[in-house]
């Protein structure tokens, strides 16, 4: 950890209980003085001045503030979450340059080198069969060869993402906009948990026992772009969270990708509006995205390996192999599997109540 002059990483989290201490505030500060003391006993400007006027940083009134720093501390050490000021080494780098960085990161898990590479895959929650395999597709080509994959936990694309990035044995960040010690509902909290098992990372910038709120999804975007290489935007309607991340990503001069979609579709109109405005470049498969931002494999053959969860037993697993990437009909499930309908029907209940396969209209299945 290298704090700028005297600071520590209680001063820095203390200065976050001022409400008004806004992230690039506060960076200001702490680059600008020498310590905390040294801020305090400055003459601080106007608009310095405006946020710290009615209570001194060390006046009874935010003496409490100092007892919160602890107590926040004390709830991370005992969850295992870290927290990491934008001046430590494990900071992302690319998080690190843009516009307005936490000065906090709460993070739950593992994170890899600061230089590591990461792409953002996101799109709608209420996503299509398409979009679904389409998620599939490019998280599992890209976490497959070392490249994290970033995404926001919500239901739909999000999950898929993850939960393929894990499936190919590869590492995926997951950006919440709560307390680390908030994630809900129970089926997110699960996947969490299974992030974090598998090596990845859940971050926030939001404290423990904060919940989440509608604004700060759009806030904690900014984070799940800035900390990646490039955005790859699955499915979106005109409005929405990922066009947010878009944006955010197209501010930061990050590389936006839309995958391109049915024209009377409303979760591909976002996607297609992007393309059509040029802010974002044709994404037509995992692999043009993968050469056209210059990544490589040196020459290196890598293979897509998609693991099966754990916890499958034997004929689990041979219906998971069956359907792989495909949309696949009960009937043949059961011919090429050997396994009769009766005992098909519940395996494959089973597996849906896992969230590992998804039944689609006419008796089809893919994977979740």
């Amino acid at each position: 950890m290298t704090m700028p002059g005297k600071w520590t990483i209680d001063d820095v989290l203390e200065l976050t209980y001022f409400k008004k201490a806004t992230p690039l505030i506060i960076k200001e500060i702490v680059e600008k003085y020498d310590s905390f003391e040294h801020f305090n006993e400055a003459v601080l400007s106007d608009k310095l001045s405006v946020i710290f006027r009615q209570e001194s940083l060390f006046s009874d009134a935010s003496a409490n503030k100092k007892d919160l720093v602890e107590e926040q501390k004390e709830i991370c050490e005992k969850n295992g979450y870290s927290i990491i000021s934008l001046w430590d080494e494990e900071y992302p780098y690319l998080l690190k340059n843009i516009h307005t960085p936490p000065v906090i990161l709460f993070v739950c898990g593992k994170l890899q080198h600061s230089n590591s590479v990461s792409v953002a895959i996101v799109g709608k929650r209420e996503c299509s069969d398409t979009g679904r395999k389409n998620a599939r597709e490019f998280s599992s080509f890209f976490a497959s060869r070392n490249v994290i994959v970033c995404s926001g936990l919500a239901k739909g694309v999000d999950t898929v993402s993850h939960k393929s990035a894990i499936r190919s044995s590869g590492v995926t960040y997951a950006v919440i906009a709560s307390g680390l010690d908030k994630i809900s509902p129970k089926s997110m909290k699960e996947n969490a948990d299974e992030i974090v098992e598998s090596g990845g990372a859940i971050i926030t910038e939001y404290k423990c026992g904060v919940s989440a709120k509608q604004a700060y999804f759009l806030y904690r975007n900014r984070i799940i772009s800035g900390i990646s290489k490039c955005a790859i935007i699955i499915e979106s309607a005109l409005k929405g969270g990922s066009l947010n991340t878009a944006s955010n990503a197209l501010n930061e001069s990050r590389e936006v990708y839309a995958v391109p979609g049915d024209i009377h579709s409303e979760q591909s109109k976002g996607c297609n509006m992007l393309i059509k405005k040029g802010a974002a470049a044709i994404a037509l498969s995992p692999q043009s995205v993968f050469e056209e931002l210059g990544f490589s494999e040196n020459g290196e053959t890598v293979t897509q390996t998609i693991a099966p969860p754990p916890d499958l037993d034997e004929k689990e697993k041979i219906i998971y192999d069956l359907i792989g990437n495909s949309t696949i009909h009960i009937d043949e499930i059961s011919r090429k599997s050997g396994i009769a309908i009766s005992e098909l029907s519940v395996k494959l209940l089973v597996m849906e109540f896992k969230d590992i396969i998804k039944q689609l209209p006419g008796n089809n299945y893919s994977l979740y």
